[in-house]
């Protein structure tokens, strides 16, 4: 991000290129098994799950760090539009882009957050398998 705001690169899509890119806080995602290409699938996701994004990842991770009570936030950026049924070419074209500006943003967000206090004296604890 500079200066609070995500990069915006030479793109050529009408819809991508709709709008500029922007940080949006909240709102519904869901995360399935496979990558969501097919238009009519991310309808149904809206339709019944009010699904604005879908990823693979996020819930996997989001259950472990609540399994081991390790705070949890989840930082994604969106390189395709399952809606235009070329989202396989979108994340080739633009993932790199959508990378770098989540990588900004979880950046600017990390910065902004108090350090804990760190006990010089506790253990560090090993990882459980």
């Amino acid at each position: 991000m500079r200066g609070g705001r995500a990069q915006r690169c030479a793109c050529d899509h009408k819809a991508v290129c709709a709008s500029p890119p922007t940080v949006i806080v909240g709102g519904s995602g869901v995360t399935g098994a496979g990558f969501v290409a097919n238009p009519a699938m991310a309808a149904r996701l809206a339709d019944e799950l009010s699904a604005v994004v879908t990823d693979m990842e996020t819930a996997s991770i989001a259950e472990v760090a609540h399994r081991r009570g390790v705070p949890f936030i989840a930082v994604r950026a969106v390189s395709d539009l399952v809606r235009t049924g070329e989202s396989g070419d979108l994340v080739e074209r633009y993932g790199d882009i959508a990378a770098e500006n989540a990588a900004r943003t979880a950046i600017a967000l990390l910065v902004g957050l108090p350090l804990p206090a760190v006990d010089a004296g506790a253990a560090v604890p090993s990882s459980s398998r």
